[in-house]
């Protein structure tokens, strides 16, 4: 309680001031605190001796309750420090039935089956990508490429001679052989060789990526793209081939100078010419 001459606070059981000494009875009257009156030395009752008469027992209902409080207590203090679980394990559902491993036959493959090639898949059993394979440098691809220029002459040769011989006798049936008829043969024999060396270069890549020279020396042209070889890129490489050849055959010098080991043909028709 505060004091209302000198603003001391002090406890509320006191009759007058500790500070000033005023008297405090008429301001808690008013204020309506209780006056507290300390009770005499040597007036306190002593406690009531116990009962020595045993306490009636409690009804059975009213224990079993008891217990269950108890047990219902604990419990949820036992649940509380348990860390919470995430996820129930749900039951494994039994088979219906199981065989003996006796009476199940062996595994045997199919022979129709069809498996990828050796040189296709790697240890883990992945393709391998046509860009980590090893290119096929300038010397080797001239190599195979005088190889197919040698076996493209003969069959070149062999298709000139039918065809002339054809024209010759043509000619001779006719009456005689004259300047139209010399033009026709020289023409044709242009044509031959331009249409073999096409012909030669598309149908070989196009079926199975080698030529009879790149063949002989482990040779393969791929995509870039990891395809099979079709024969419409096959068909443009032959025509950006000659486009090279052209070129004064700066096309074909590219092999030795770039870091794929590409010429201007394989940049341009997306091919990679790799080691088998």
């Amino acid at each position: 309680m505060r004091c209302p001459q000198c603003g001391y606070v002090s406890f509320d059981q006191l009759a007058a001031c500790k500070k000033c000494g005023a008297d405090l009875r008429e301001v808690k009257r008013r204020r309506g605190i209780p006056t507290f009156t300390a009770a005499p030395v040597g007036s306190r009752r002593p406690p009531a001796p116990l009962s020595a008469q045993p306490s009636a027992p409690e009804p059975p209902q009213k224990q079993e309750d008891r217990a269950q409080d108890v047990d219902a207590f604990f419990a949820g203090l036992f649940q509380s420090s348990r860390p919470p679980h995430t996820s129930e394990q749900e039951p494994q559902e039994e088979a219906a039935f199981s065989l003996p491993l006796g009476t199940l036959p062996p595994f045997e493959p199919s022979p129709d089956a069809i498996a990828p090639p050796v040189t296709e898949w790697t240890d883990d059993s992945r393709p391998v990508r046509a860009a980590a394979l090893p290119k096929a440098g300038f010397w080797i691809r001239l190599a195979a490429w005088m190889t197919d220029i040698v076996c493209l002459f003969l069959a070149t040769i062999v298709l000139a001679l039918l065809t002339l011989t054809t024209i010759w006798l043509g000619g001779r049936l006719g009456g005689e052989i004259n300047d139209q008829v010399m033009a026709l043969a020289g023409y044709s024999g242009a044509v031959i060789v331009i249409v073999t060396g096409f012909l030669y270069f598309t149908l070989f890549v196009g079926a199975c990526g080698q030529t009879p020279g790149k063949r002989l020396f482990g040779l393969k042209v791929v995509p870039v793209n990891d395809q099979e070889m079709t024969y419409g890129r096959a068909c443009l490489r032959s025509l950006y081939w000659i486009l090279s050849l052209l070129l004064f055959s700066v096309g074909f010098l590219m092999i030795a100078f770039t870091w794929q080991k590409r010429g201007l043909h394989d940049m341009l028709a997306g091919t990679y010419v790799i080691r088998t």
